[in-house]
C-alpha cells in the first residue's frame, strides 16, 4: 500500500512538473484515476482483513458537514436562486476536484500507512516532490531544461516565477508549508543523503524567492513566530536561535543562487517589498487586494444572509468581478459562508493540536516531522490569506492526513496495540515505531 501512495505523490508530481493534465475524461485524469484505485485498495484491505473502522470520526465529520454543504448549496443555487449562467454540471465537476477529491487525497493517506515507519516513508515522498519541482524550476529558469515554467510579463507578475503549482502566490504558499518537512527529513538521513536533502531545501528556498509572494513571506515571518509560541514547551531558547542563525544564512544562500539564474530578482524583490509597501495608497500597496476584498464584502452585505450562509458553492465565478479573491478564507466565506471557514480551520486546528500532543510522546526521529507540521501549517495558514490555493491542495491534504495518522499511531492505546501484535523476541528491546523509547522531554 506504501508503494501505491509514493506512486501516486509521484503521479501528481509529474503531472504538474510536466505541465501535463493526463486527462481522460471530463472530470476523470490519471491521477484522478489513480487516486480512486488506492482508495479502493485501502478499502478492500480493511475488508479482507477485517481493520476497517472509522479513526478520529471528528475530522471525518467536519469533511462530510463540508462537502455535504457544498453539495447543497450547489443545487439550491441552481434550482432554486437560479443564478444567471450559473453551470451546474462545470460547479458539480470543481466541487469533485477541489473538495471531494481533496478529501479522497486526506484519506488515502490517513489510512494507507499502518506503522510510523510507513508514515515516514509517505512524508518523506512528499519532501521529495517538493525539492524535485524547486529543482526543476531553477534549472528551467536558468535555462538549462525546458519545463515550460511561466514567468510573468506584465504588471505586477513581470519577473515573478511561476514555478510547477499554478500561480507564484500558490506555488510560494506550498513552499513555506513543505519546506519545515524538506528540512524534517534531511534530519534523519546519512551525511550523504542529507547533501541531497539541504540542495533541495537550498533550491527550494530559491523558488520562494523567485516567486517574490509577499503573502508568503509574511506566513513565513508570522507563522513561525506563532509556531513557536506552541513549541515551546518542547525547543529550548538556544536551539531557536540556531535554527534563525542558520535560517539568515539560508535565505542568503538562495538569494545568491536566485540572483544567478534570474539577474533582476533582485531590483524586482526590493521594488516589491519596499517600492509597494511604502505606498500611501493601500490598494496599490497591497497589489489591489483590499479593493478586491472591499469589493467581495460589499456583495456580501448588500445580501445580509450570505454572511452566514454564503451565496453557494462556484457562484463567485458567476459574478462580475474581474480577479479572484486573493484569500483562501474570503473565498470559502463568500461561497459557502460561517460552514465552509470553520470546517477549514477546525480541521487545520485539530491536526494542530494532535501533532503537539504526539510530540512529548514521540521517539526522537519522529519528533522533527511533527514540530515541521506545526511550523508549516501555521505558515501555511497566514500566507492563504493573501492568496488562493487550487494545484497545491493535493499535497496539502495528504501531509494533514500522513501526519494525523502518525500523531495516531503515536497514541498510548496505539503503540501497545502495535507492542501486542508484535511477536515477543527473547532478549530483545521492543522499540515501538522503530525509535527509541519513549520520554517526555523537550528536543535538544
Amino acid at each position: 500500500m506504501i508503494v501505491l501512495l509514493i506512486l501516486l505523490i509521484a503521479v501528481i508530481a509529474g503531472s504538474d512538473i510536466f505541465s501535463k493534465d493526463l486527462s481522460l475524461l471530463p472530470g476523470l485524469s490519471a491521477k484522478n484515476a489513480m487516486l480512486y484505485a488506492v482508495g479502493m485498495a485501502l478499502f478492500f484491505r480493511g475488508v479482507i482483513a477485517g481493520t476497517l473502522r472509522i479513526e478520529r470520526p471528528a475530522v471525518h465529520a467536519l469533511f462530510g458537514v463540508w462537502f455535504g454543504y457544498a453539495l447543497l448549496s450547489c443545487i439550491v443555487a441552481a434550482a432554486v436562486i437560479q443564478y444567471p449562467g450559473y453551470d451546474f454540471i462545470g460547479s458539480l465537476l470543481t466541487l469533485k476536484s477541489l473538495l471531494i477529491d481533496a478529501g479522497l487525497f486526506f484519506l488515502v493517506a490517513f489510512y494507507g500507512p499502518r506503522t510510523l515507519a510507513e508514515a515516514r516513508l509517505v512524508l518523506k515522498a512528499l519532501a521529495a516532490a517538493m525539492c524535485v519541482a524547486s529543482l526543476v524550476t531553477v534549472l528551467d529558469v536558468a535555462g538549462i531544461v525546458h519545463f515550460g515554467i511561466r514567468v510573468g510579463e506584465e504588471g505586477v507578475e513581470a519577473g515573478r516565477v511561476f514555478g510547477v503549482f499554478g500561480h507564484a502566490n500558490d506555488t510560494a504558499a506550498l513552499i513555506v508549508c513543505m519546506l519545515p518537512l524538506v528540512l524534517a527529513s534531511a534530519s534523519s538521513g546519512r551525511w550523504p543523503v542529507r547533501l541531497l536533502w539541504y540542495a533541495g531545501a537550498l533550491a527550494t528556498v530559491a523558488v520562494l524567492l523567485l516567486t517574490v509572494s509577499r503573502g508568503a513571506y509574511a506566513g513565513a515571518l508570522i507563522g513561525s513566530a506563532v509556531a513557536i509560541w506552541l513549541c515551546r514547551r518542547y525547543v529550548r531558547p538556544g536551539r531557536i536561535a540556531i535554527a534563525v542563525l542558520v535560517g539568515i544564512a539560508v535565505v542568503f544562500l538562495a538569494l545568491v543562487v536566485a540572483g544567478a539564474v534570474e539577474p533582476q530578482i533582485r531590483g524586482i524583490l526590493a521594488d516589491r517589498l519596499l517600492g509597494q509597501s511604502r505606498d500611501i495608497d493601500v490598494s496599490e500597496a497591497s497589489s489591489g487586494r483590499a479593493s478586491i476584498w472591499t469589493d467581495v464584502v460589499l456583495s456580501m452585505l448588500s445580501q445580509p444572509i450570505t454572511l452566514l450562509t454564503g451565496y453557494g458553492w462556484n457562484v463567485y465565478s458567476t459574478m462580475s468581478f474581474e480577479l479572484v479573491t486573493h484569500n483562501y478564507y474570503l473565498d470559502l466565506w463568500f461561497e459557502l459562508g460561517v460552514v465552509g471557514v470553520l470546517a477549514f480551520l477546525l480541521i487545520m486546528g485539530h491536526s494542530i493540536l494532535s501533532s503537539l500532543r504526539a510530540l512529548p510522546l514521540a521517539a526522537r526521529e519522529d519528533r522533527p516531522y511533527f514540530l515541521a507540521f506545526v511550523f508549516g501549517i501555521c505558515m501555511l495558514l497566514v500566507a492563504v490569506f493573501f492568496s488562493n490555493v487550487y494545484k497545491a491542495l493535493p499535497y496539502i491534504w495528504m501531509y494533514v492526513g500522513v501526519t494525523l495518522r502518525a500523531a495516531t499511531l503515536t497514541e498510548p492505546e496505539n503503540l501497545a496495540r502495535l507492542a501486542d501484535a508484535r511477536p515477543a523476541v527473547r532478549g530483545a528491546h521492543v522499540r515501538l515505531g522503530g525509535g527509541t523509547p519513549r520520554r517526555v522531554t523537550p528536543v535538544h
